[in-house]
């Protein structure tokens, strides 16, 4: 199976956040509309993903103030980790699980398709393994069948 399969039809719009928004105003946001991730956009253009669980995991943050100082723009903006919407499902969770990230941004070009979980993916592959094992469980049944005959 390819990301693009997994990717939900229709291409709804993606919750999103201009780069001069600061953290805190992110964090609000984000429990606000219980979403776990917000693209950082300007001028209809997808600069990069905001998660808190790994945008912030580099941050120095002393005091709650530091939050509202701290603007999208301040964090790496771009997709470190990305991949094409033809990429296969396997592909795309090796990706994540060699940087440590835990979002999946699909981009076909400049174009951002969607942005995928590391979970959906765990979920995707998972039920891949399980059905090529049911495969070769039913093989060697069938062949320790024959050989009984």
């Amino acid at each position: 199976m390819i990301l693009r399969d997994l990717l939900p039809a229709g291409r709804p719009a993606l919750p999103f956040i201009p780069p001069q928004a600061s953290v805190a105003a992110a964090l609000i946001w984000l429990a606000r509309s219980r979403t776990g991730f917000l693209v950082i956009q300007d001028d209809g253009g997808p600069l990069g993903l905001f998660a808190p669980s790994d945008a912030l995991a580099g941050l120095t943050v002393s005091t709650p103030e530091d939050l509202t100082r701290v603007r999208m723009a301040d964090l790496g903006l771009g997709f470190p980790v990305r991949a094409g919407p033809g990429e296969s499902v396997r592909t795309g969770l090796q990706r994540l699980l060699d940087h440590g990230r835990s979002l999946l941004p699909v981009l076909d070009g400049a174009a951002l398709l969607g942005v995928l979980e590391l979970s959906v993916l765990v979920r995707q592959v998972l039920g891949e393994l399980t059905a090529e094992i049911e495969t070769l469980d039913r093989y060697i049944q069938n062949l320790h069948d024959a050989d009984r005959d």
